[in-house]
């Protein structure tokens, strides 16, 4: 069957991601993409595309982030149900590293008017408009959003997307010279961060984790 092998790799790769393993997150969602292209099934399509996207931008590959980006767009049904597992500012900060601001703030436009009730939905949407909001030199904004995003995973519980919103509102703050707060923001991030690290069964992976160029920024600049 194959679209639950789709979805078996893409959870794969978003549990690899997770462990910020990316070269084995990137094989698993290329495969799923070849295997949803061989379908045009275009729901899964976007989804693969998407989180091919996300990876790159963790990686800083701006080129490949931007192809994925382009063709999870081209792919996506606007009006469909979306998966909220896929984070969406890797997507908008691809965008507007080429320049299409105007694409960008369009996405997010409708992805608000679509699923912007969903608590889920609200903390990748969150992402997203900090990152775009940033951008247009909004920082104030951009802070207003990440805090939205930090509460809503909190509320639902979702450690893995407060950390990394937290390192984002670390770096923010570190880039307005605000650095009070921005070690506040790396020291939540990093709490979060060995809450997770105690959930990984393996001494390997979590050893790994914890030695993975953005956690370790995150650890050297959180409060003793």
């Amino acid at each position: 069957f194959s679209v639950l092998l789709i979805v078996n790799l893409l959870t794969l790769g978003i549990v690899y991601q997770a462990l910020l393993l990316p070269e084995k997150a990137i094989g698993a969602h290329l495969e799923a993409l070849t295997i949803a292209e061989s379908l045009s099934a275009k729901r899964y399509i976007a989804m693969s595309a998407s989180l091919l996207c996300a990876v790159s931008v963790f990686a800083e590959d701006w080129e490949v982030a931007s192809r994925y980006a382009m063709r999870a767009l081209a792919a996506r049904d606007p009006h469909e149900v979306i998966f909220a597992e896929t984070p969406r500012w890797p997507e908008t900060a691809a965008l507007l590293h080429t320049g299409d601001s105007e694409q960008a703030s369009k996405d997010l436009q409708i992805f608000h008017e679509r699923f912007g009730t969903k608590k889920r939905c609200r903390v990748v949407l969150a992402r997203a408009q900090a990152v775009l909001g940033q951008s247009r030199g909004e920082s104030e904004q951009a802070i207003v959003y990440l805090r939205e995003a930090i509460a809503g995973a909190k509320e639902i519980g979702l450690p893995g997307e407060c950390w990394q919103a937290e390192a984002a509102l670390g770096k923010l703050h570190l880039a307005r010279e605000e650095h009070e707060q921005a070690e506040q923001a790396f020291t939540r991030a990093a709490s979060a961060i060995k809450q997770l690290a105690g959930n990984i069964t393996s001494d390997e992976m979590r050893m790994h984790f914890l030695a993975a160029q953005q956690v370790s920024y995150i650890l050297t600049h959180a409060k003793e």
